[in-house]
């Protein structure tokens, strides 16, 4: 029937794409993986609008000072039937599916004013959040970073964006536009997985 034909091919489209193949024929062993990725799928934007994504922070300490300096974001997902779900169960296909700028969007948020709050309660913490590809090949990344700080009141140096050498390599001329940008904008920048890319 035609609903069966378009899941069977929604499943092997998402196969492909995670093998990086131009096509995939469809395999019933290839529905235990989808069920599940079609319902994150599905429940992502609800997810967005309902406060579903929740962020963990991961302390950087200096060594010699032994004080945390900043905090990473880490973003989780809390669904309700799924329990948990970590980033790797959900920012591929929000990548492959075009959602990753509203959850990079979200993230942003969220930690700037996470940031915000622990600097007026005397804690001279900075936080950094992890961006993909699609976000650094985002010519409106720097404006939209500059008129979160602007609203929150943050300064720019208290943010730093990770990066990994491969997000570069995808598009050079633009990746380092963004961050050529983002740099004049006194937000910091680290490579992450240094070396791998």
């Amino acid at each position: 029937d035609p609903t069966t034909l378009m899941r069977r091919a929604d499943v092997a489209m998402y196969a492909a794409k995670e093998e990086h193949t131009d096509y995939k024929f469809y395999e019933a062993k290839l529905d235990r993986h989808s069920r599940r990725r079609l319902t994150v799928l599905s429940d992502f934007r609800r997810a967005l609008d309902s406060d579903e994504f929740v962020l963990h922070f991961q302390p950087v300490v200096d060594i010699e000072g032994a004080r945390a300096r900043s905090a990473e974001s880490l973003v989780r997902w809390e669904h309700p039937e799924l329990g948990l779900i970590p980033p790797n169960d959900f920012i591929p296909i929000a990548e492959q599916s075009g959602l990753i700028g509203p959850l990079t969007r979200y993230v942003l948020e969220r930690a700037v004013a996470e940031c915000k709050a622990w600097r007026d309660g005397g804690r001279d913490l900075g936080v950094a959040v992890n961006l993909t590809v699609r976000d650094l090949l985002d010519r409106r990344l720097p404006g939209r970073i500059t008129q979160l700080l602007d609203t929150y009141g943050l300064p720019a140096a208290a943010l730093q964006l990770e990066i990994t050498e491969s997000m570069i390599m995808s598009d050079p001329e633009r990746a380092l536009s963004t961050v050529t940008q983002l740099r004049e904008l006194g937000v910091k920048i680290s490579v992450d997985d240094f070396g791998t890319g």
